[in-house]
C-alpha cells in the first residue's frame, strides 16, 4: 500500500506518542482520501447559489463528485507511492492554489483520525452559517484569521485544526506552518477549558511523495469559543441526512465484513460513488442522540484501520463508509 510521510512535534501527554524524531510513515490509500475530502466540512462546495440554480439534490450530488475529483485528478498512487498527479502541472496558479488547499484539508483529515482519534472535522465557517459557534473576542487580543478546523473526540474533549497545502516545494512548509500556528492560538478555550490539542498542519503535495509536518503550538491568547453540539453534529452529518430527503430514490443496505451501512450511489459517467453511513450512527443522529456508545467507537476504530488494503471501501471512525468504482 502507498505511503504517506510526516514529521509530528511538541505534542503533550497524553498525545506525545505522536511525536517523531524524524520522518515517519502512514500507509493510505486513495479512496481513504476520497472518504476524507467528502466527509471534511468544507463549505466552498455546496454554494447557496448551486442551491439557488440547481435545487439541493443536484448540488448535493455535483459537490460530492467535485470533491472527489479533486483526488482523482491530482493524486496518483502506484507501487511507488502516494505523490502529485502529473496533471496537476498543467493547471494555472489560481486552480493549484484551490487544489493544494483542498488537498491539504483531505491529508488533515486523515491524520486526524489516524492520530488524535477524532472522528469528525468541522469547518468553523460552516459552523457560523449554521450558527453553532459563537466567538468572544478577549480585550486587547488582535483581530486575527481563525483556524479551519473544529472537531471532538469521544471522551468530549474539542481539537483544533488549521490545515495548510503547498505544492511549490517542500521548503514552504515551515513558512505555513508559523501561519497555521498563528490561527490555531485564535482559539483560546472552548467551553472555558483549553482545546485538548491544536494542530497546525501543512502538506507538501510533491512530484515525488507526500509530507505532512504537524505541531501543536502553546496556547494563545485568542478568543473564548462556544459551541452548540447538537448544532455541531447535525451539521457533520448534514449531507447524509439532508440526502434522505432531497434524493429521488431510497438508500440501500449493505453488510460488510459484519458492517451494516446504508448507502446512497451517485453515478457520473464511469465513475460510481457509494457514500453510507453505519447503520447505528444513522439511528442516532437521526434521533439527535449525539452520545456515541463506546461499542460502537471500537467497532469502528477496527474498521477504520488503514491497513485493509484490499477492501473495496473505506471506513471512518466517524461511521461514514466510501466506496468508489471507475471503469
Amino acid at each position: 500500500m502507498p505511503l504517506i510521510y510526516r514529521v509530528v512535534t511538541n505534542y503533550q501527554p497524553p498525545f506525545d506518542t505522536i511525536n517523531t524524531l524524524a520522518e515517519a510513515t502512514l500507509r493510505c490509500r486513495k479512496l481513504d482520501l476520497y472518504r476524507s475530502i467528502i466527509t471534511v466540512g468544507n463549505p466552498s462546495f455546496l454554494s447557496l447559489q448551486n442551491i439557488r440554480d440547481y435545487g439541493f439534490a443536484r448540488a448535493l450530488y455535483e459537490s460530492i463528485l467535485k470533491k472527489v475529483g479533486i483526488v482523482a485528478s491530482n493524486i496518483q498512487s502506484d507501487l511507488v507511492g502516494l505523490r502529485r498527479h502529473p496533471i496537476f502541472d498543467a493547471h494555472v496558479s489560481d486552480e493549484k492554489r484551490i487544489v493544494s488547499y483542498n488537498l491539504g484539508m483531505a491529508f488533515a483529515k486523515f491524520y486526524s483520525e489516524k492520530l488524535l482519534n477524532i472522528p469528525n472535522l468541522v469547518h468553523i465557517e460552516f459552523l457560523k452559517k449554521q450558527s453553532a459557534v459563537t466567538f468572544i473576542q478577549q480585550a486587547g487580543n488582535l483581530r486575527q484569521k481563525e483556524p479551519d478546523l473544529v472537531g471532538q473526540t469521544a471522551d468530549g474533549n474539542w481539537h483544533i485544526f488549521e490545515a495548510k497545502g503547498v505544492s511549490s516545494s517542500a521548503s514552504q512548509l515551515n513558512g505555513k506552518i508559523a501561519e497555521a500556528k498563528i490561527q490555531v492560538q485564535q482559539v483560546a478555550t472552548i467551553h472555558g477549558n483549553l482545546p485538548l490539542t491544536g494542530s497546525a498542519c501543512a502538506t507538501y503535495i510533491g512530484p515525488d511523495r507526500i509530507l505532512t509536518h504537524l505541531v501543536d503550538p502553546p496556547s494563545g491568547d485568542g478568543k473564548r469559543v462556544e459551541i452548540n453540539r447538537e448544532k455541531f453534529f447535525d451539521t457533520y452529518y448534514a449531507p447524509f441526512l439532508l440526502a434522505e430527503k432531497s434524493l429521488d430514490r431510497p438508500h440501500r443496505r449493505e453488510r460488510i465484513d459484519g458492517l451494516d451501512v446504508d448507502f446512497y450511489d451517485l453515478q457520473q459517467a464511469n465513475r460510481k460513488l457509494s457514500i453510507g453511513l453505519d447503520r447505528e450512527i444513522a439511528e442516532l443522529i437521526r434521533d439527535k442522540k449525539y452520545e456515541i456508545p463506546k461499542s460502537i467507537t471500537q467497532r469502528l476504530r477496527q474498521y477504520s484501520s488503514s491497513d485493509r488494503a484490499k477492501d473495496q471501501y473505506s471506513v471512518g471512525l466517524d461511521g461514514f463508509v466510501v466506496g468508489y468504482t471507475d471503469h
